[in-house]
Parts: structure tokens; sequence; C-alpha cells
């Protein structure tokens, strides 16, 4: 057995989902909550929290930022800001979301607190920048396929030099092919 204190108390709590915890690190450090669903999807056999089932998952175009397991009210949440039927093919993706924590949620009757999606519409925020340490995670993420030159050029401020890498990057990759 290995004991420390050199360590946030979160590490504990930490699973392959986005959750409560996550979501103070990002206020914590900064980082909007202000997101992009990408996509969402029904998965059969999944693990959550320790236990195998079906769940509906979120998936967000920001690097960085978990998939989010969905619960009937966050599910419902992003149906009625995307404008889809019951069918998660008719869902207008990509859709913008706040998400919050709300201390109130329960589960099995006990308050055990949870993430939520704001249910009013998100305003789009401005573009933001990609600072020298960012970019290269980004350049990272777009290498192994996590996000597109596309989704870098449209949802963030590049500078004239990282707009030209990412040019030159996409431009040997299609004279590659």
């Amino acid at each position: 057995m290995t004991q420390t204190k050199d360590v946030s108390y979160r590490k504990a709590y930490k699973s392959d989902h986005l959750g409560v915890v996550d979501i103070e690190e990002m206020i914590e450090n900064g980082r909007s909550t202000i997101v992009t669903v990408k996509d969402v999807f029904f998965e059969e056999g999944v693990v959550v929290a320790g236990n195998k089932g079906n769940h509906n998952i979120a998936y967000f175009e920001e690097i960085g930022i978990k998939p989010l397991v969905l619960n009937a009210t966050n599910a419902e949440s992003i149906r009625a800001l995307c404008g889809g039927g019951a069918n998660l093919s008719t869902w207008k993706m990509p859709v913008r979301v706040e998400l919050y924590i709300d201390a109130t949620v329960k589960m099995k009757g006990q308050v055990v607190g949870g993430v939520r999606i704001k249910r009013q519409a998100t305003p789009t925020a401005a573009k933001p920048s990609v600072k020298d340490a960012d970019w290269k995670k980004a350049l990272v993420a777009l290498e192994a396929g996590q996000i597109t030159a596309d989704w870098l050029r449209t949802e963030r401020a590049l500078t004239a030099a990282q707009t030209k890498e990412l040019d030159e990057l996409t431009k040997v990759v299609k004279d590659g092919e």
C-alpha cells in the first residue's frame, strides 16, 4: 500500500466520464463550461461507475472534455436545445450547451449533486484563442483524429502563425494521400 498527501483529493473520484469533480476543475482552472455537444450515441454494454449497462452518452468537440453519460434530465435538455425528436438520429448536432453543478441532484434517494445542462439556449461566445501550450496539445489531438483542422479553424481564434502551421500540416496530409 502506498500513501501520499501530495495529491488532489479529486484523484480518488476520477472516472472515464464527465462528473462534478471535472466541472469543479474546469471552473477552478478558468475553463469555460459552455461547450459543444458533437454527438450523442446510445451505447450498449458500456461500463459506468463500475457497472455495465446501456446509456446515452454525449461527446464534446472541445479538447480534453470527457464524454457525459446522460440521465433523463440531461438527455431531454439536449433534445430540447437541438430541436430533435425521440430518436437520436433526429437530433441536430452540434449544439452549444452550458454545463453546471446542481447540488440538489439525487441518486437512489440520496442527495449527491450532479452535472446538469442548462435548458435555455447558450449564447455563442467569442472564439477562444489558443495559447502556445494548448496549440501543441491541439496538434497532437489533430494527429490522433480527436479533432479536425476545420474544427480548429471555425471554433478557435488562431494566430497568423497557427493558421499557417495548420495550413502546412493539412497540405502535407492532402498531398500525402
